[in-house]
Order: structure tokens, then sequence, then C-alpha cells
């Protein structure tokens, strides 16, 4: 019975450290949330991230994922969430965006987009394509396909 006890102690420690891991934004032992979601975060907007090319990232890259209202053309579009993973590791990049659902007016249009950066500074994917989420029917999940925007050194012209 003494055996069985510790066992169970040890596997709910184990479940708890998962959970902190979680927590702290660690999805693997490569790839990091860099920043916390924002007070009051309740709700998430969810998906990947993928591209065409068939080139690797650097082990320093970093993904920075937001989402903005983007309900005025004629305005910024204001940021209401934003989450930045360094070391993304390979495509597809799994994100989830935090954000308080006390900012979202059912009435706005809300985007998510995504810039994948390198570790010599070149921003070297982002979105060319509008992807609505939240409102509207719009979805919380969504799968972006970036575009190249500065392909590597070595395959410049």
């Amino acid at each position: 019975m003494h055996v069985f006890r510790r066992s169970l102690r040890l596997a709910g420690a184990a479940v708890g450290l998962a959970l902190v891991a979680g927590a702290c934004g660690y999805y693997d032992d490569s790839t990091e949330v860099i920043n916390p979601a924002p007070p009051g975060a309740d709700a998430s907007v969810r998906g990947t991230i993928t591209y065409r090319e068939r080139i690797a990232l650097t082990p320093d890259a970093v993904v920075t994922v937001q989402l903005r209202d983007t309900t005025y053309a004629d305005a910024a579009a204001v940021l209401i969430a934003e989450q930045i993973i360094a070391s993304p590791g390979q495509v597809p990049i799994d994100f989830d965006v935090r954000y308080p659902s006390d900012e979202i007016d059912d009435r706005n249009t809300y985007s998510v987009s995504a810039v994948i950066t390198e570790s010599d500074g070149r921003m070297a994917f982002t979105n060319d394509t509008s992807y609505d989420v939240i409102t509207r029917g719009n979805p919380r999940r969504v799968d972006m396909t970036l575009v190249m925007v500065e392909p590597p050194p070595e395959l410049a012209p």
C-alpha cells in the first residue's frame, strides 16, 4: 500500500510539472513562448503556421503572431494580443494567442497575422492573406500559409 501511495504521489507530481511547463509556454524542449498572455486573457485563437518553400528555419528563428482589430480600413489596426515564439522548430508551427474576451466587440472584424524573422534579422515569411477570426461567423482556429518575403542569402540571386 505504501508503494502505491508513493507511485501515485510521483505521478501527480509529474502531471503537475507538465501543467506548469505548459503554463510557462514551453511546447517542447526547443520551442518557447517568450511573452506572457495579457492580463485577463480567457480566450484564444489557435492554429498552425506553414509555408510552401522547402527551406528549413534556423534554430534561432522567431515567430510573431498577432491578433488585431481590423474593422476600419482607414485606421491603424489595434493590437489585441500577440504571441512570440522563439526557436519554433520546423513547420507546421502551432500557435495559441490568448486574449481577454471583454476586448472583443461582436460588431468588429478581427484578424490574425504571422511573421517569421530569421536569426540574421531578415523577415523571411509573412501572410499575404487576411485570416479573419472570432466574430461574424469566423473561426477561432486557423491554419495559415505564409509567403516568402526575403530568401536566405545562399538562395538569393
